[in-house]
């Protein structure tokens, strides 16, 4: 498998690399448009139907009305795992629905995160089948359709299908800015904070009520002094609602609580200390009730994926093509996988920029780039020799 022929590869499947990501772009798929949702998966199953990758379609739990994509070859142990997402941020009812091109960036809905992101992981698979001459690839693919709001279904699909992976490539879009993979994310905690106080007038009898956004401002000032940014460590209050009127003593308060820790120690600290801030009482009479979940666990880079970067450094060295690594602070699904003990890299996907935005972008020839890097980057994964306990 050489690097002509990838480019030569690369090449003839131009025009249709850039059709099937109009296509699916053009397409609405808004994480709460259920019929977008279908026909954007439809649309993956007929190109997976003429390049012989038979996707499954997996049932999501909650509403089965929509389902995630599901595609293993056959030659399975050890294998790598491929994940991406359908889902989008922009609903149907804004004007941003189409792809356009200009100065060569192509804007669109989701053309970064991460619709540029399915095509090179598609397109890279079909050019390593092709230049390999190898039909059985040892690859399971996940694309789901719930990312974007968590990935609350297609956790256990993920954890079901791919604990056992040798590593894992996410392919979300990298910003043009760096020209970054991801090698680590931080983990994301949510939670929500209600006070409840008592009401009273806030002129005639101040004394007998007992303020609920009170408590929740001193809660609020402590919680703040836990932000550590040597740790990696972030908690922020950037939502709250109480009261009824300025003359009125406030009888409720809530909020939302957004954690974001580096690993599980990390975690497990940030936590105890946020709820002793929690539970402890400032004004005497009110009453405080939280509820925190974890998201997103850390994804932690560890030697193994040490051994994934330098490998797709090695990839990107050969085609003449820039690289780089960094950490980030927001979560995807490279998080879950990294749970599982997998090694992963991430932002694997064009490089853009402006994602959720309405004038999110790609460059043109970023796609391609990306494709060749990762035919060959896979070509040398699927090279690898296991060895023991099924890693790098």
């Amino acid at each position: 498998m050489t690097i002509q022929t990838i480019e030569n590869l690369v090449e003839k499947y131009k025009s249709e690399i850039f059709a099937f990501l109009a296509e699916l772009v053009n397409i609405n798929s808004f994480s709460k448009n259920d019929a977008g949702l279908v026909r954007t998966a439809n649309a993956i199953i007929d190109w997976g139907k003429s390049h012989d990758f038979e996707f499954d379609k997996i049932e999501h739990t909650a509403n089965p009305k929509i389902f995630h994509l599901y595609w293993e070859g056959q030659n399975q142990m050890p294998f790598w795992a491929i994940l991406g997402h359908f889902d989008t941020v922009h609903s149907p009812g804004i004007p941003f629905q189409t792809l356009e091109e200009k100065d060569g960036k192509l804007i669109g809905p989701g053309v970064m995160d991460m619709k540029g992101g399915l095509v090179v992981a598609l397109y890279a698979l079909v050019v390593l089948r092709e230049a390999s001459g190898q039909q059985e690839l040892p690859v399971r693919i996940v694309l789901n359709c719930d990312e974007e709001v968590g990935s609350v279904d297609s956790k256990k699909l993920i954890e079901d299908k791919l604990r056992q992976a040798r590593g894992a490539l996410v392919f979300e879009g990298r910003y043009a800015s760096d020209n970054a993979i991801i090698t680590a994310r931080r983990g994301i905690i949510m939670g929500r904070l209600t006070v409840a106080g008592k009401a009273a007038h806030a002129g005639e009898n101040p004394a007998e009520g007992v303020n609920a956004v009170l408590e929740m401002s001193e809660k609020i000032v402590r919680l703040n002094r836990l932000n550590d940014e040597q740790a990696g460590t972030t908690v922020s209050i950037n939502t709250i609602r109480g009261g009824e009127a300025a003359n009125i003593i406030a009888d409720h308060c809530a909020a939302e609580i957004d954690i974001r820790f580096a690993d599980s120690d990390c975690e497990r600290e940030t936590v105890d200390r946020v709820s002793q801030i929690l539970k402890r009482q400032f004004v005497p009479g009110s009453r405080s009730t939280y509820d925190l979940k974890t998201v997103r666990p850390a994804m932690v880079c560890s030697p193994a994926a040490v051994e994934l970067r330098d490998l797709y450094f090695e990839s990107a060295k050969a085609l003449g093509l820039p690289f780089a690594a960094r950490s980030a602070g927001g979560g995807s699904d490279a998080n879950l996988v990294s749970a599982l003990g997998v090694p992963a890299l991430d932002s694997l996907g064009p490089a853009g920029g402006n994602p959720h935005k309405t004038d999110e972008y790609v460059i043109k020839s970023s796609i391609l780039d990306s494709i060749k890097v990762c035919s060959l980057f896979m070509a040398k994964l699927c090279a690898k020799q296991l060895n023991k306990g099924g890693r790098l």
